[in-house]
C-alpha cells in the first residue's frame, strides 16, 4: 500500500517492510527453472492503543472488586521489586491452590464498565496486566468474561461469554502481559451482560505458584472510535450491498466457514442488530435495516476463532 517501504533484507531471506500506518498485501513473485509463482500476505496494521481504563491498581480506588477465590488473595502488600517495570509501592498477591486444578480469582464489575464485549472479541480493545511470578516461564494465564445469572463453577462452558490468554516470558521479575482473544465458549451471553472477570494462572494444573498482579487496565485505540480505524485489513468474511443502503442490505458469505450468525454495531460500540441464525458457505442473506437512522455501522460475524477481527463498514444513507 501507499506510504510502505523495504527497508533491509536478510540475504534474500528475510524481507523487513516499513508499513507506515496501513495495511495491505504483500506479494512475492518467485521464478526459477520449474517456472513462476506467486505468494500472497494480508498485513494488517492496527491503531496505536491508548489506556482507557484502569480497573484495578492497588492504590486508586478500583473498578472492580473482589468476590471469590480457590487461592490466597491478598490486596495491597509491598511490591517486590518495585525496582522493576512496576514502581509502585502496593500490588496484590495471589498464591494459587494446588489442589484445584482451574483455580479461580473472581472479581464483580459493573456492566456498564465492561461496555460491549464484543470491542474484546475483535480486538479493538484489550486487556493488560502487570504480572511477578515464580512461575516457570511458558505459564499461561486466562482472563474470563462471565455473566453471574448463569455462570457456576460446575457448568462450564455456560455463562462464559470469552476467553482471553497471555502466557509469562519472566520468571521473579514483573512483566507486562497483553491477553490475546482465545475463544468464546457460551455464544449465548449477552455482550453487554458481563458482570464478572475471572483469572485462571495455570489452568488445567495443580501447581501452587504465587503471583504478584498490578495494573489491570483495558486499553481502546489511541484515536475517536471511527469507520476508519475499525474497518480492518483482516481476511474478510462477507461482501455487502448496496452501499450506500437505504432500507435492506444483502450480506454474502464470502467463505467455506458455516458462521453463528452476525452482530450490527453503531460506531459507539452498542450492538443495534443481531442475527443467531446460521450462515452457511457463500450464502447469501438479506437484512432489514429501515429501522436504523442513517449514519455508519459495523458488521461483524458472531464468535468466529478465525473472522474474529474480520469488521465490515455498513453506510445508511436516506
Amino acid at each position: 500500500p501507499s506510504g510502505s517501504t523495504i527497508v533491509g533484507d536478510d540475504d534474500s531471506k528475510i524481507v523487513f517492510v516499513n508499513w507506515g500506518d496501513t495495511g495491505g498485501k504483500i506479494e512475492a513473485s518467485i521464478s526459477s527453472t520449474c517456472g513462476s509463482s506467486s505468494l500472497f500476505l494480508d498485513v494488517l496494521v492496527e491503531p496505536p492503543l491508548v489506556q482507557e481504563r484502569v480497573l484495578e491498581n492497588f492504590d486508586d480506588e478500583a473498578l472492580v472488586e473482589f468476590d471469590r477465590s480457590d487461592g490466597i488473595y491478598q490486596p495491597d502488600v509491598d511490591n517486590p521489586s518495585p525496582a522493576g517495570i512496576n514502581a509502585s509501592a502496593l500490588v496484590g498477591r495471589y498464591s494459587r491452590n494446588s489442589g484445584s486444578t482451574f483455580d479461580v480469582l473472581r472479581y464483580n464489575v459493573q456492566r456498564t464498565t465492561m461496555g460491549n464485549a464484543t470491542l474484546f472479541e475483535n480486538g479493538t480493545k484489550r486487556f493488560y496486566l502487570d504480572l511477578y511470578t515464580d512461575a516457570p516461564i511458558g505459564t499461561k494465564i486466562i482472563l474470563q468474561l462471565e455473566n453471574s445469572s448463569f455462570s457456576i463453577p460446575t457448568n462450564y462452558p455456560t455463562g462464559r461469554h470469552s476467553r482471553y490468554e497471555a502466557v509469562t516470558t519472566l520468571q521473579n521479575d514483573w512483566e507486562r502481559l497483553e491477553f490475546a482473544y482465545l475463544d468464546s465458549p457460551d455464544p449465548g451471553v449477552s455482550d453487554i451482560a458481563i458482570d464478572w472477570i475471572v483469572l485462571l494462572f495455570a489452568p488445567d494444573t495443580q501447581s501452587g505458584n504465587v503471583y504478584h498482579i498490578d495494573n489491570l487496565d483495558i486499553y481502546a485505540p489511541g484515536s475517536t472510535v471511527s469507520s476508519t480505524n475499525l474497518e480492518t485489513a483482516a481476511p474478510k468474511a462477507f461482501s455487502i450491498n448496496p452501499t450506500p443502503a437505504n432500507n435492506t442490505i444483502v450480506v454474502e458469505n464470502l467463505t467455506n466457514r458455516t458462521f453463528e450468525g452476525y452482530r450490527l454495531m453503531d460506531l459507539q460500540g452498542r450492538e443495534v442488530l443481531r442475527e443467531p441464525l446460521s450462515f452457511g458457505p457463500f450464502q447469501s442473506r438479506t437484512i432489514d435495516v429501515h429501522h436504523l437512522p442513517s449514519g455508519t455501522f459495523l458488521l461483524m460475524p458472531l464468535h468466529d476463532s478465525t473472522y474474529h477481527k474480520s469488521i465490515h463498514k455498513v453506510i445508511i444513507s436516506r
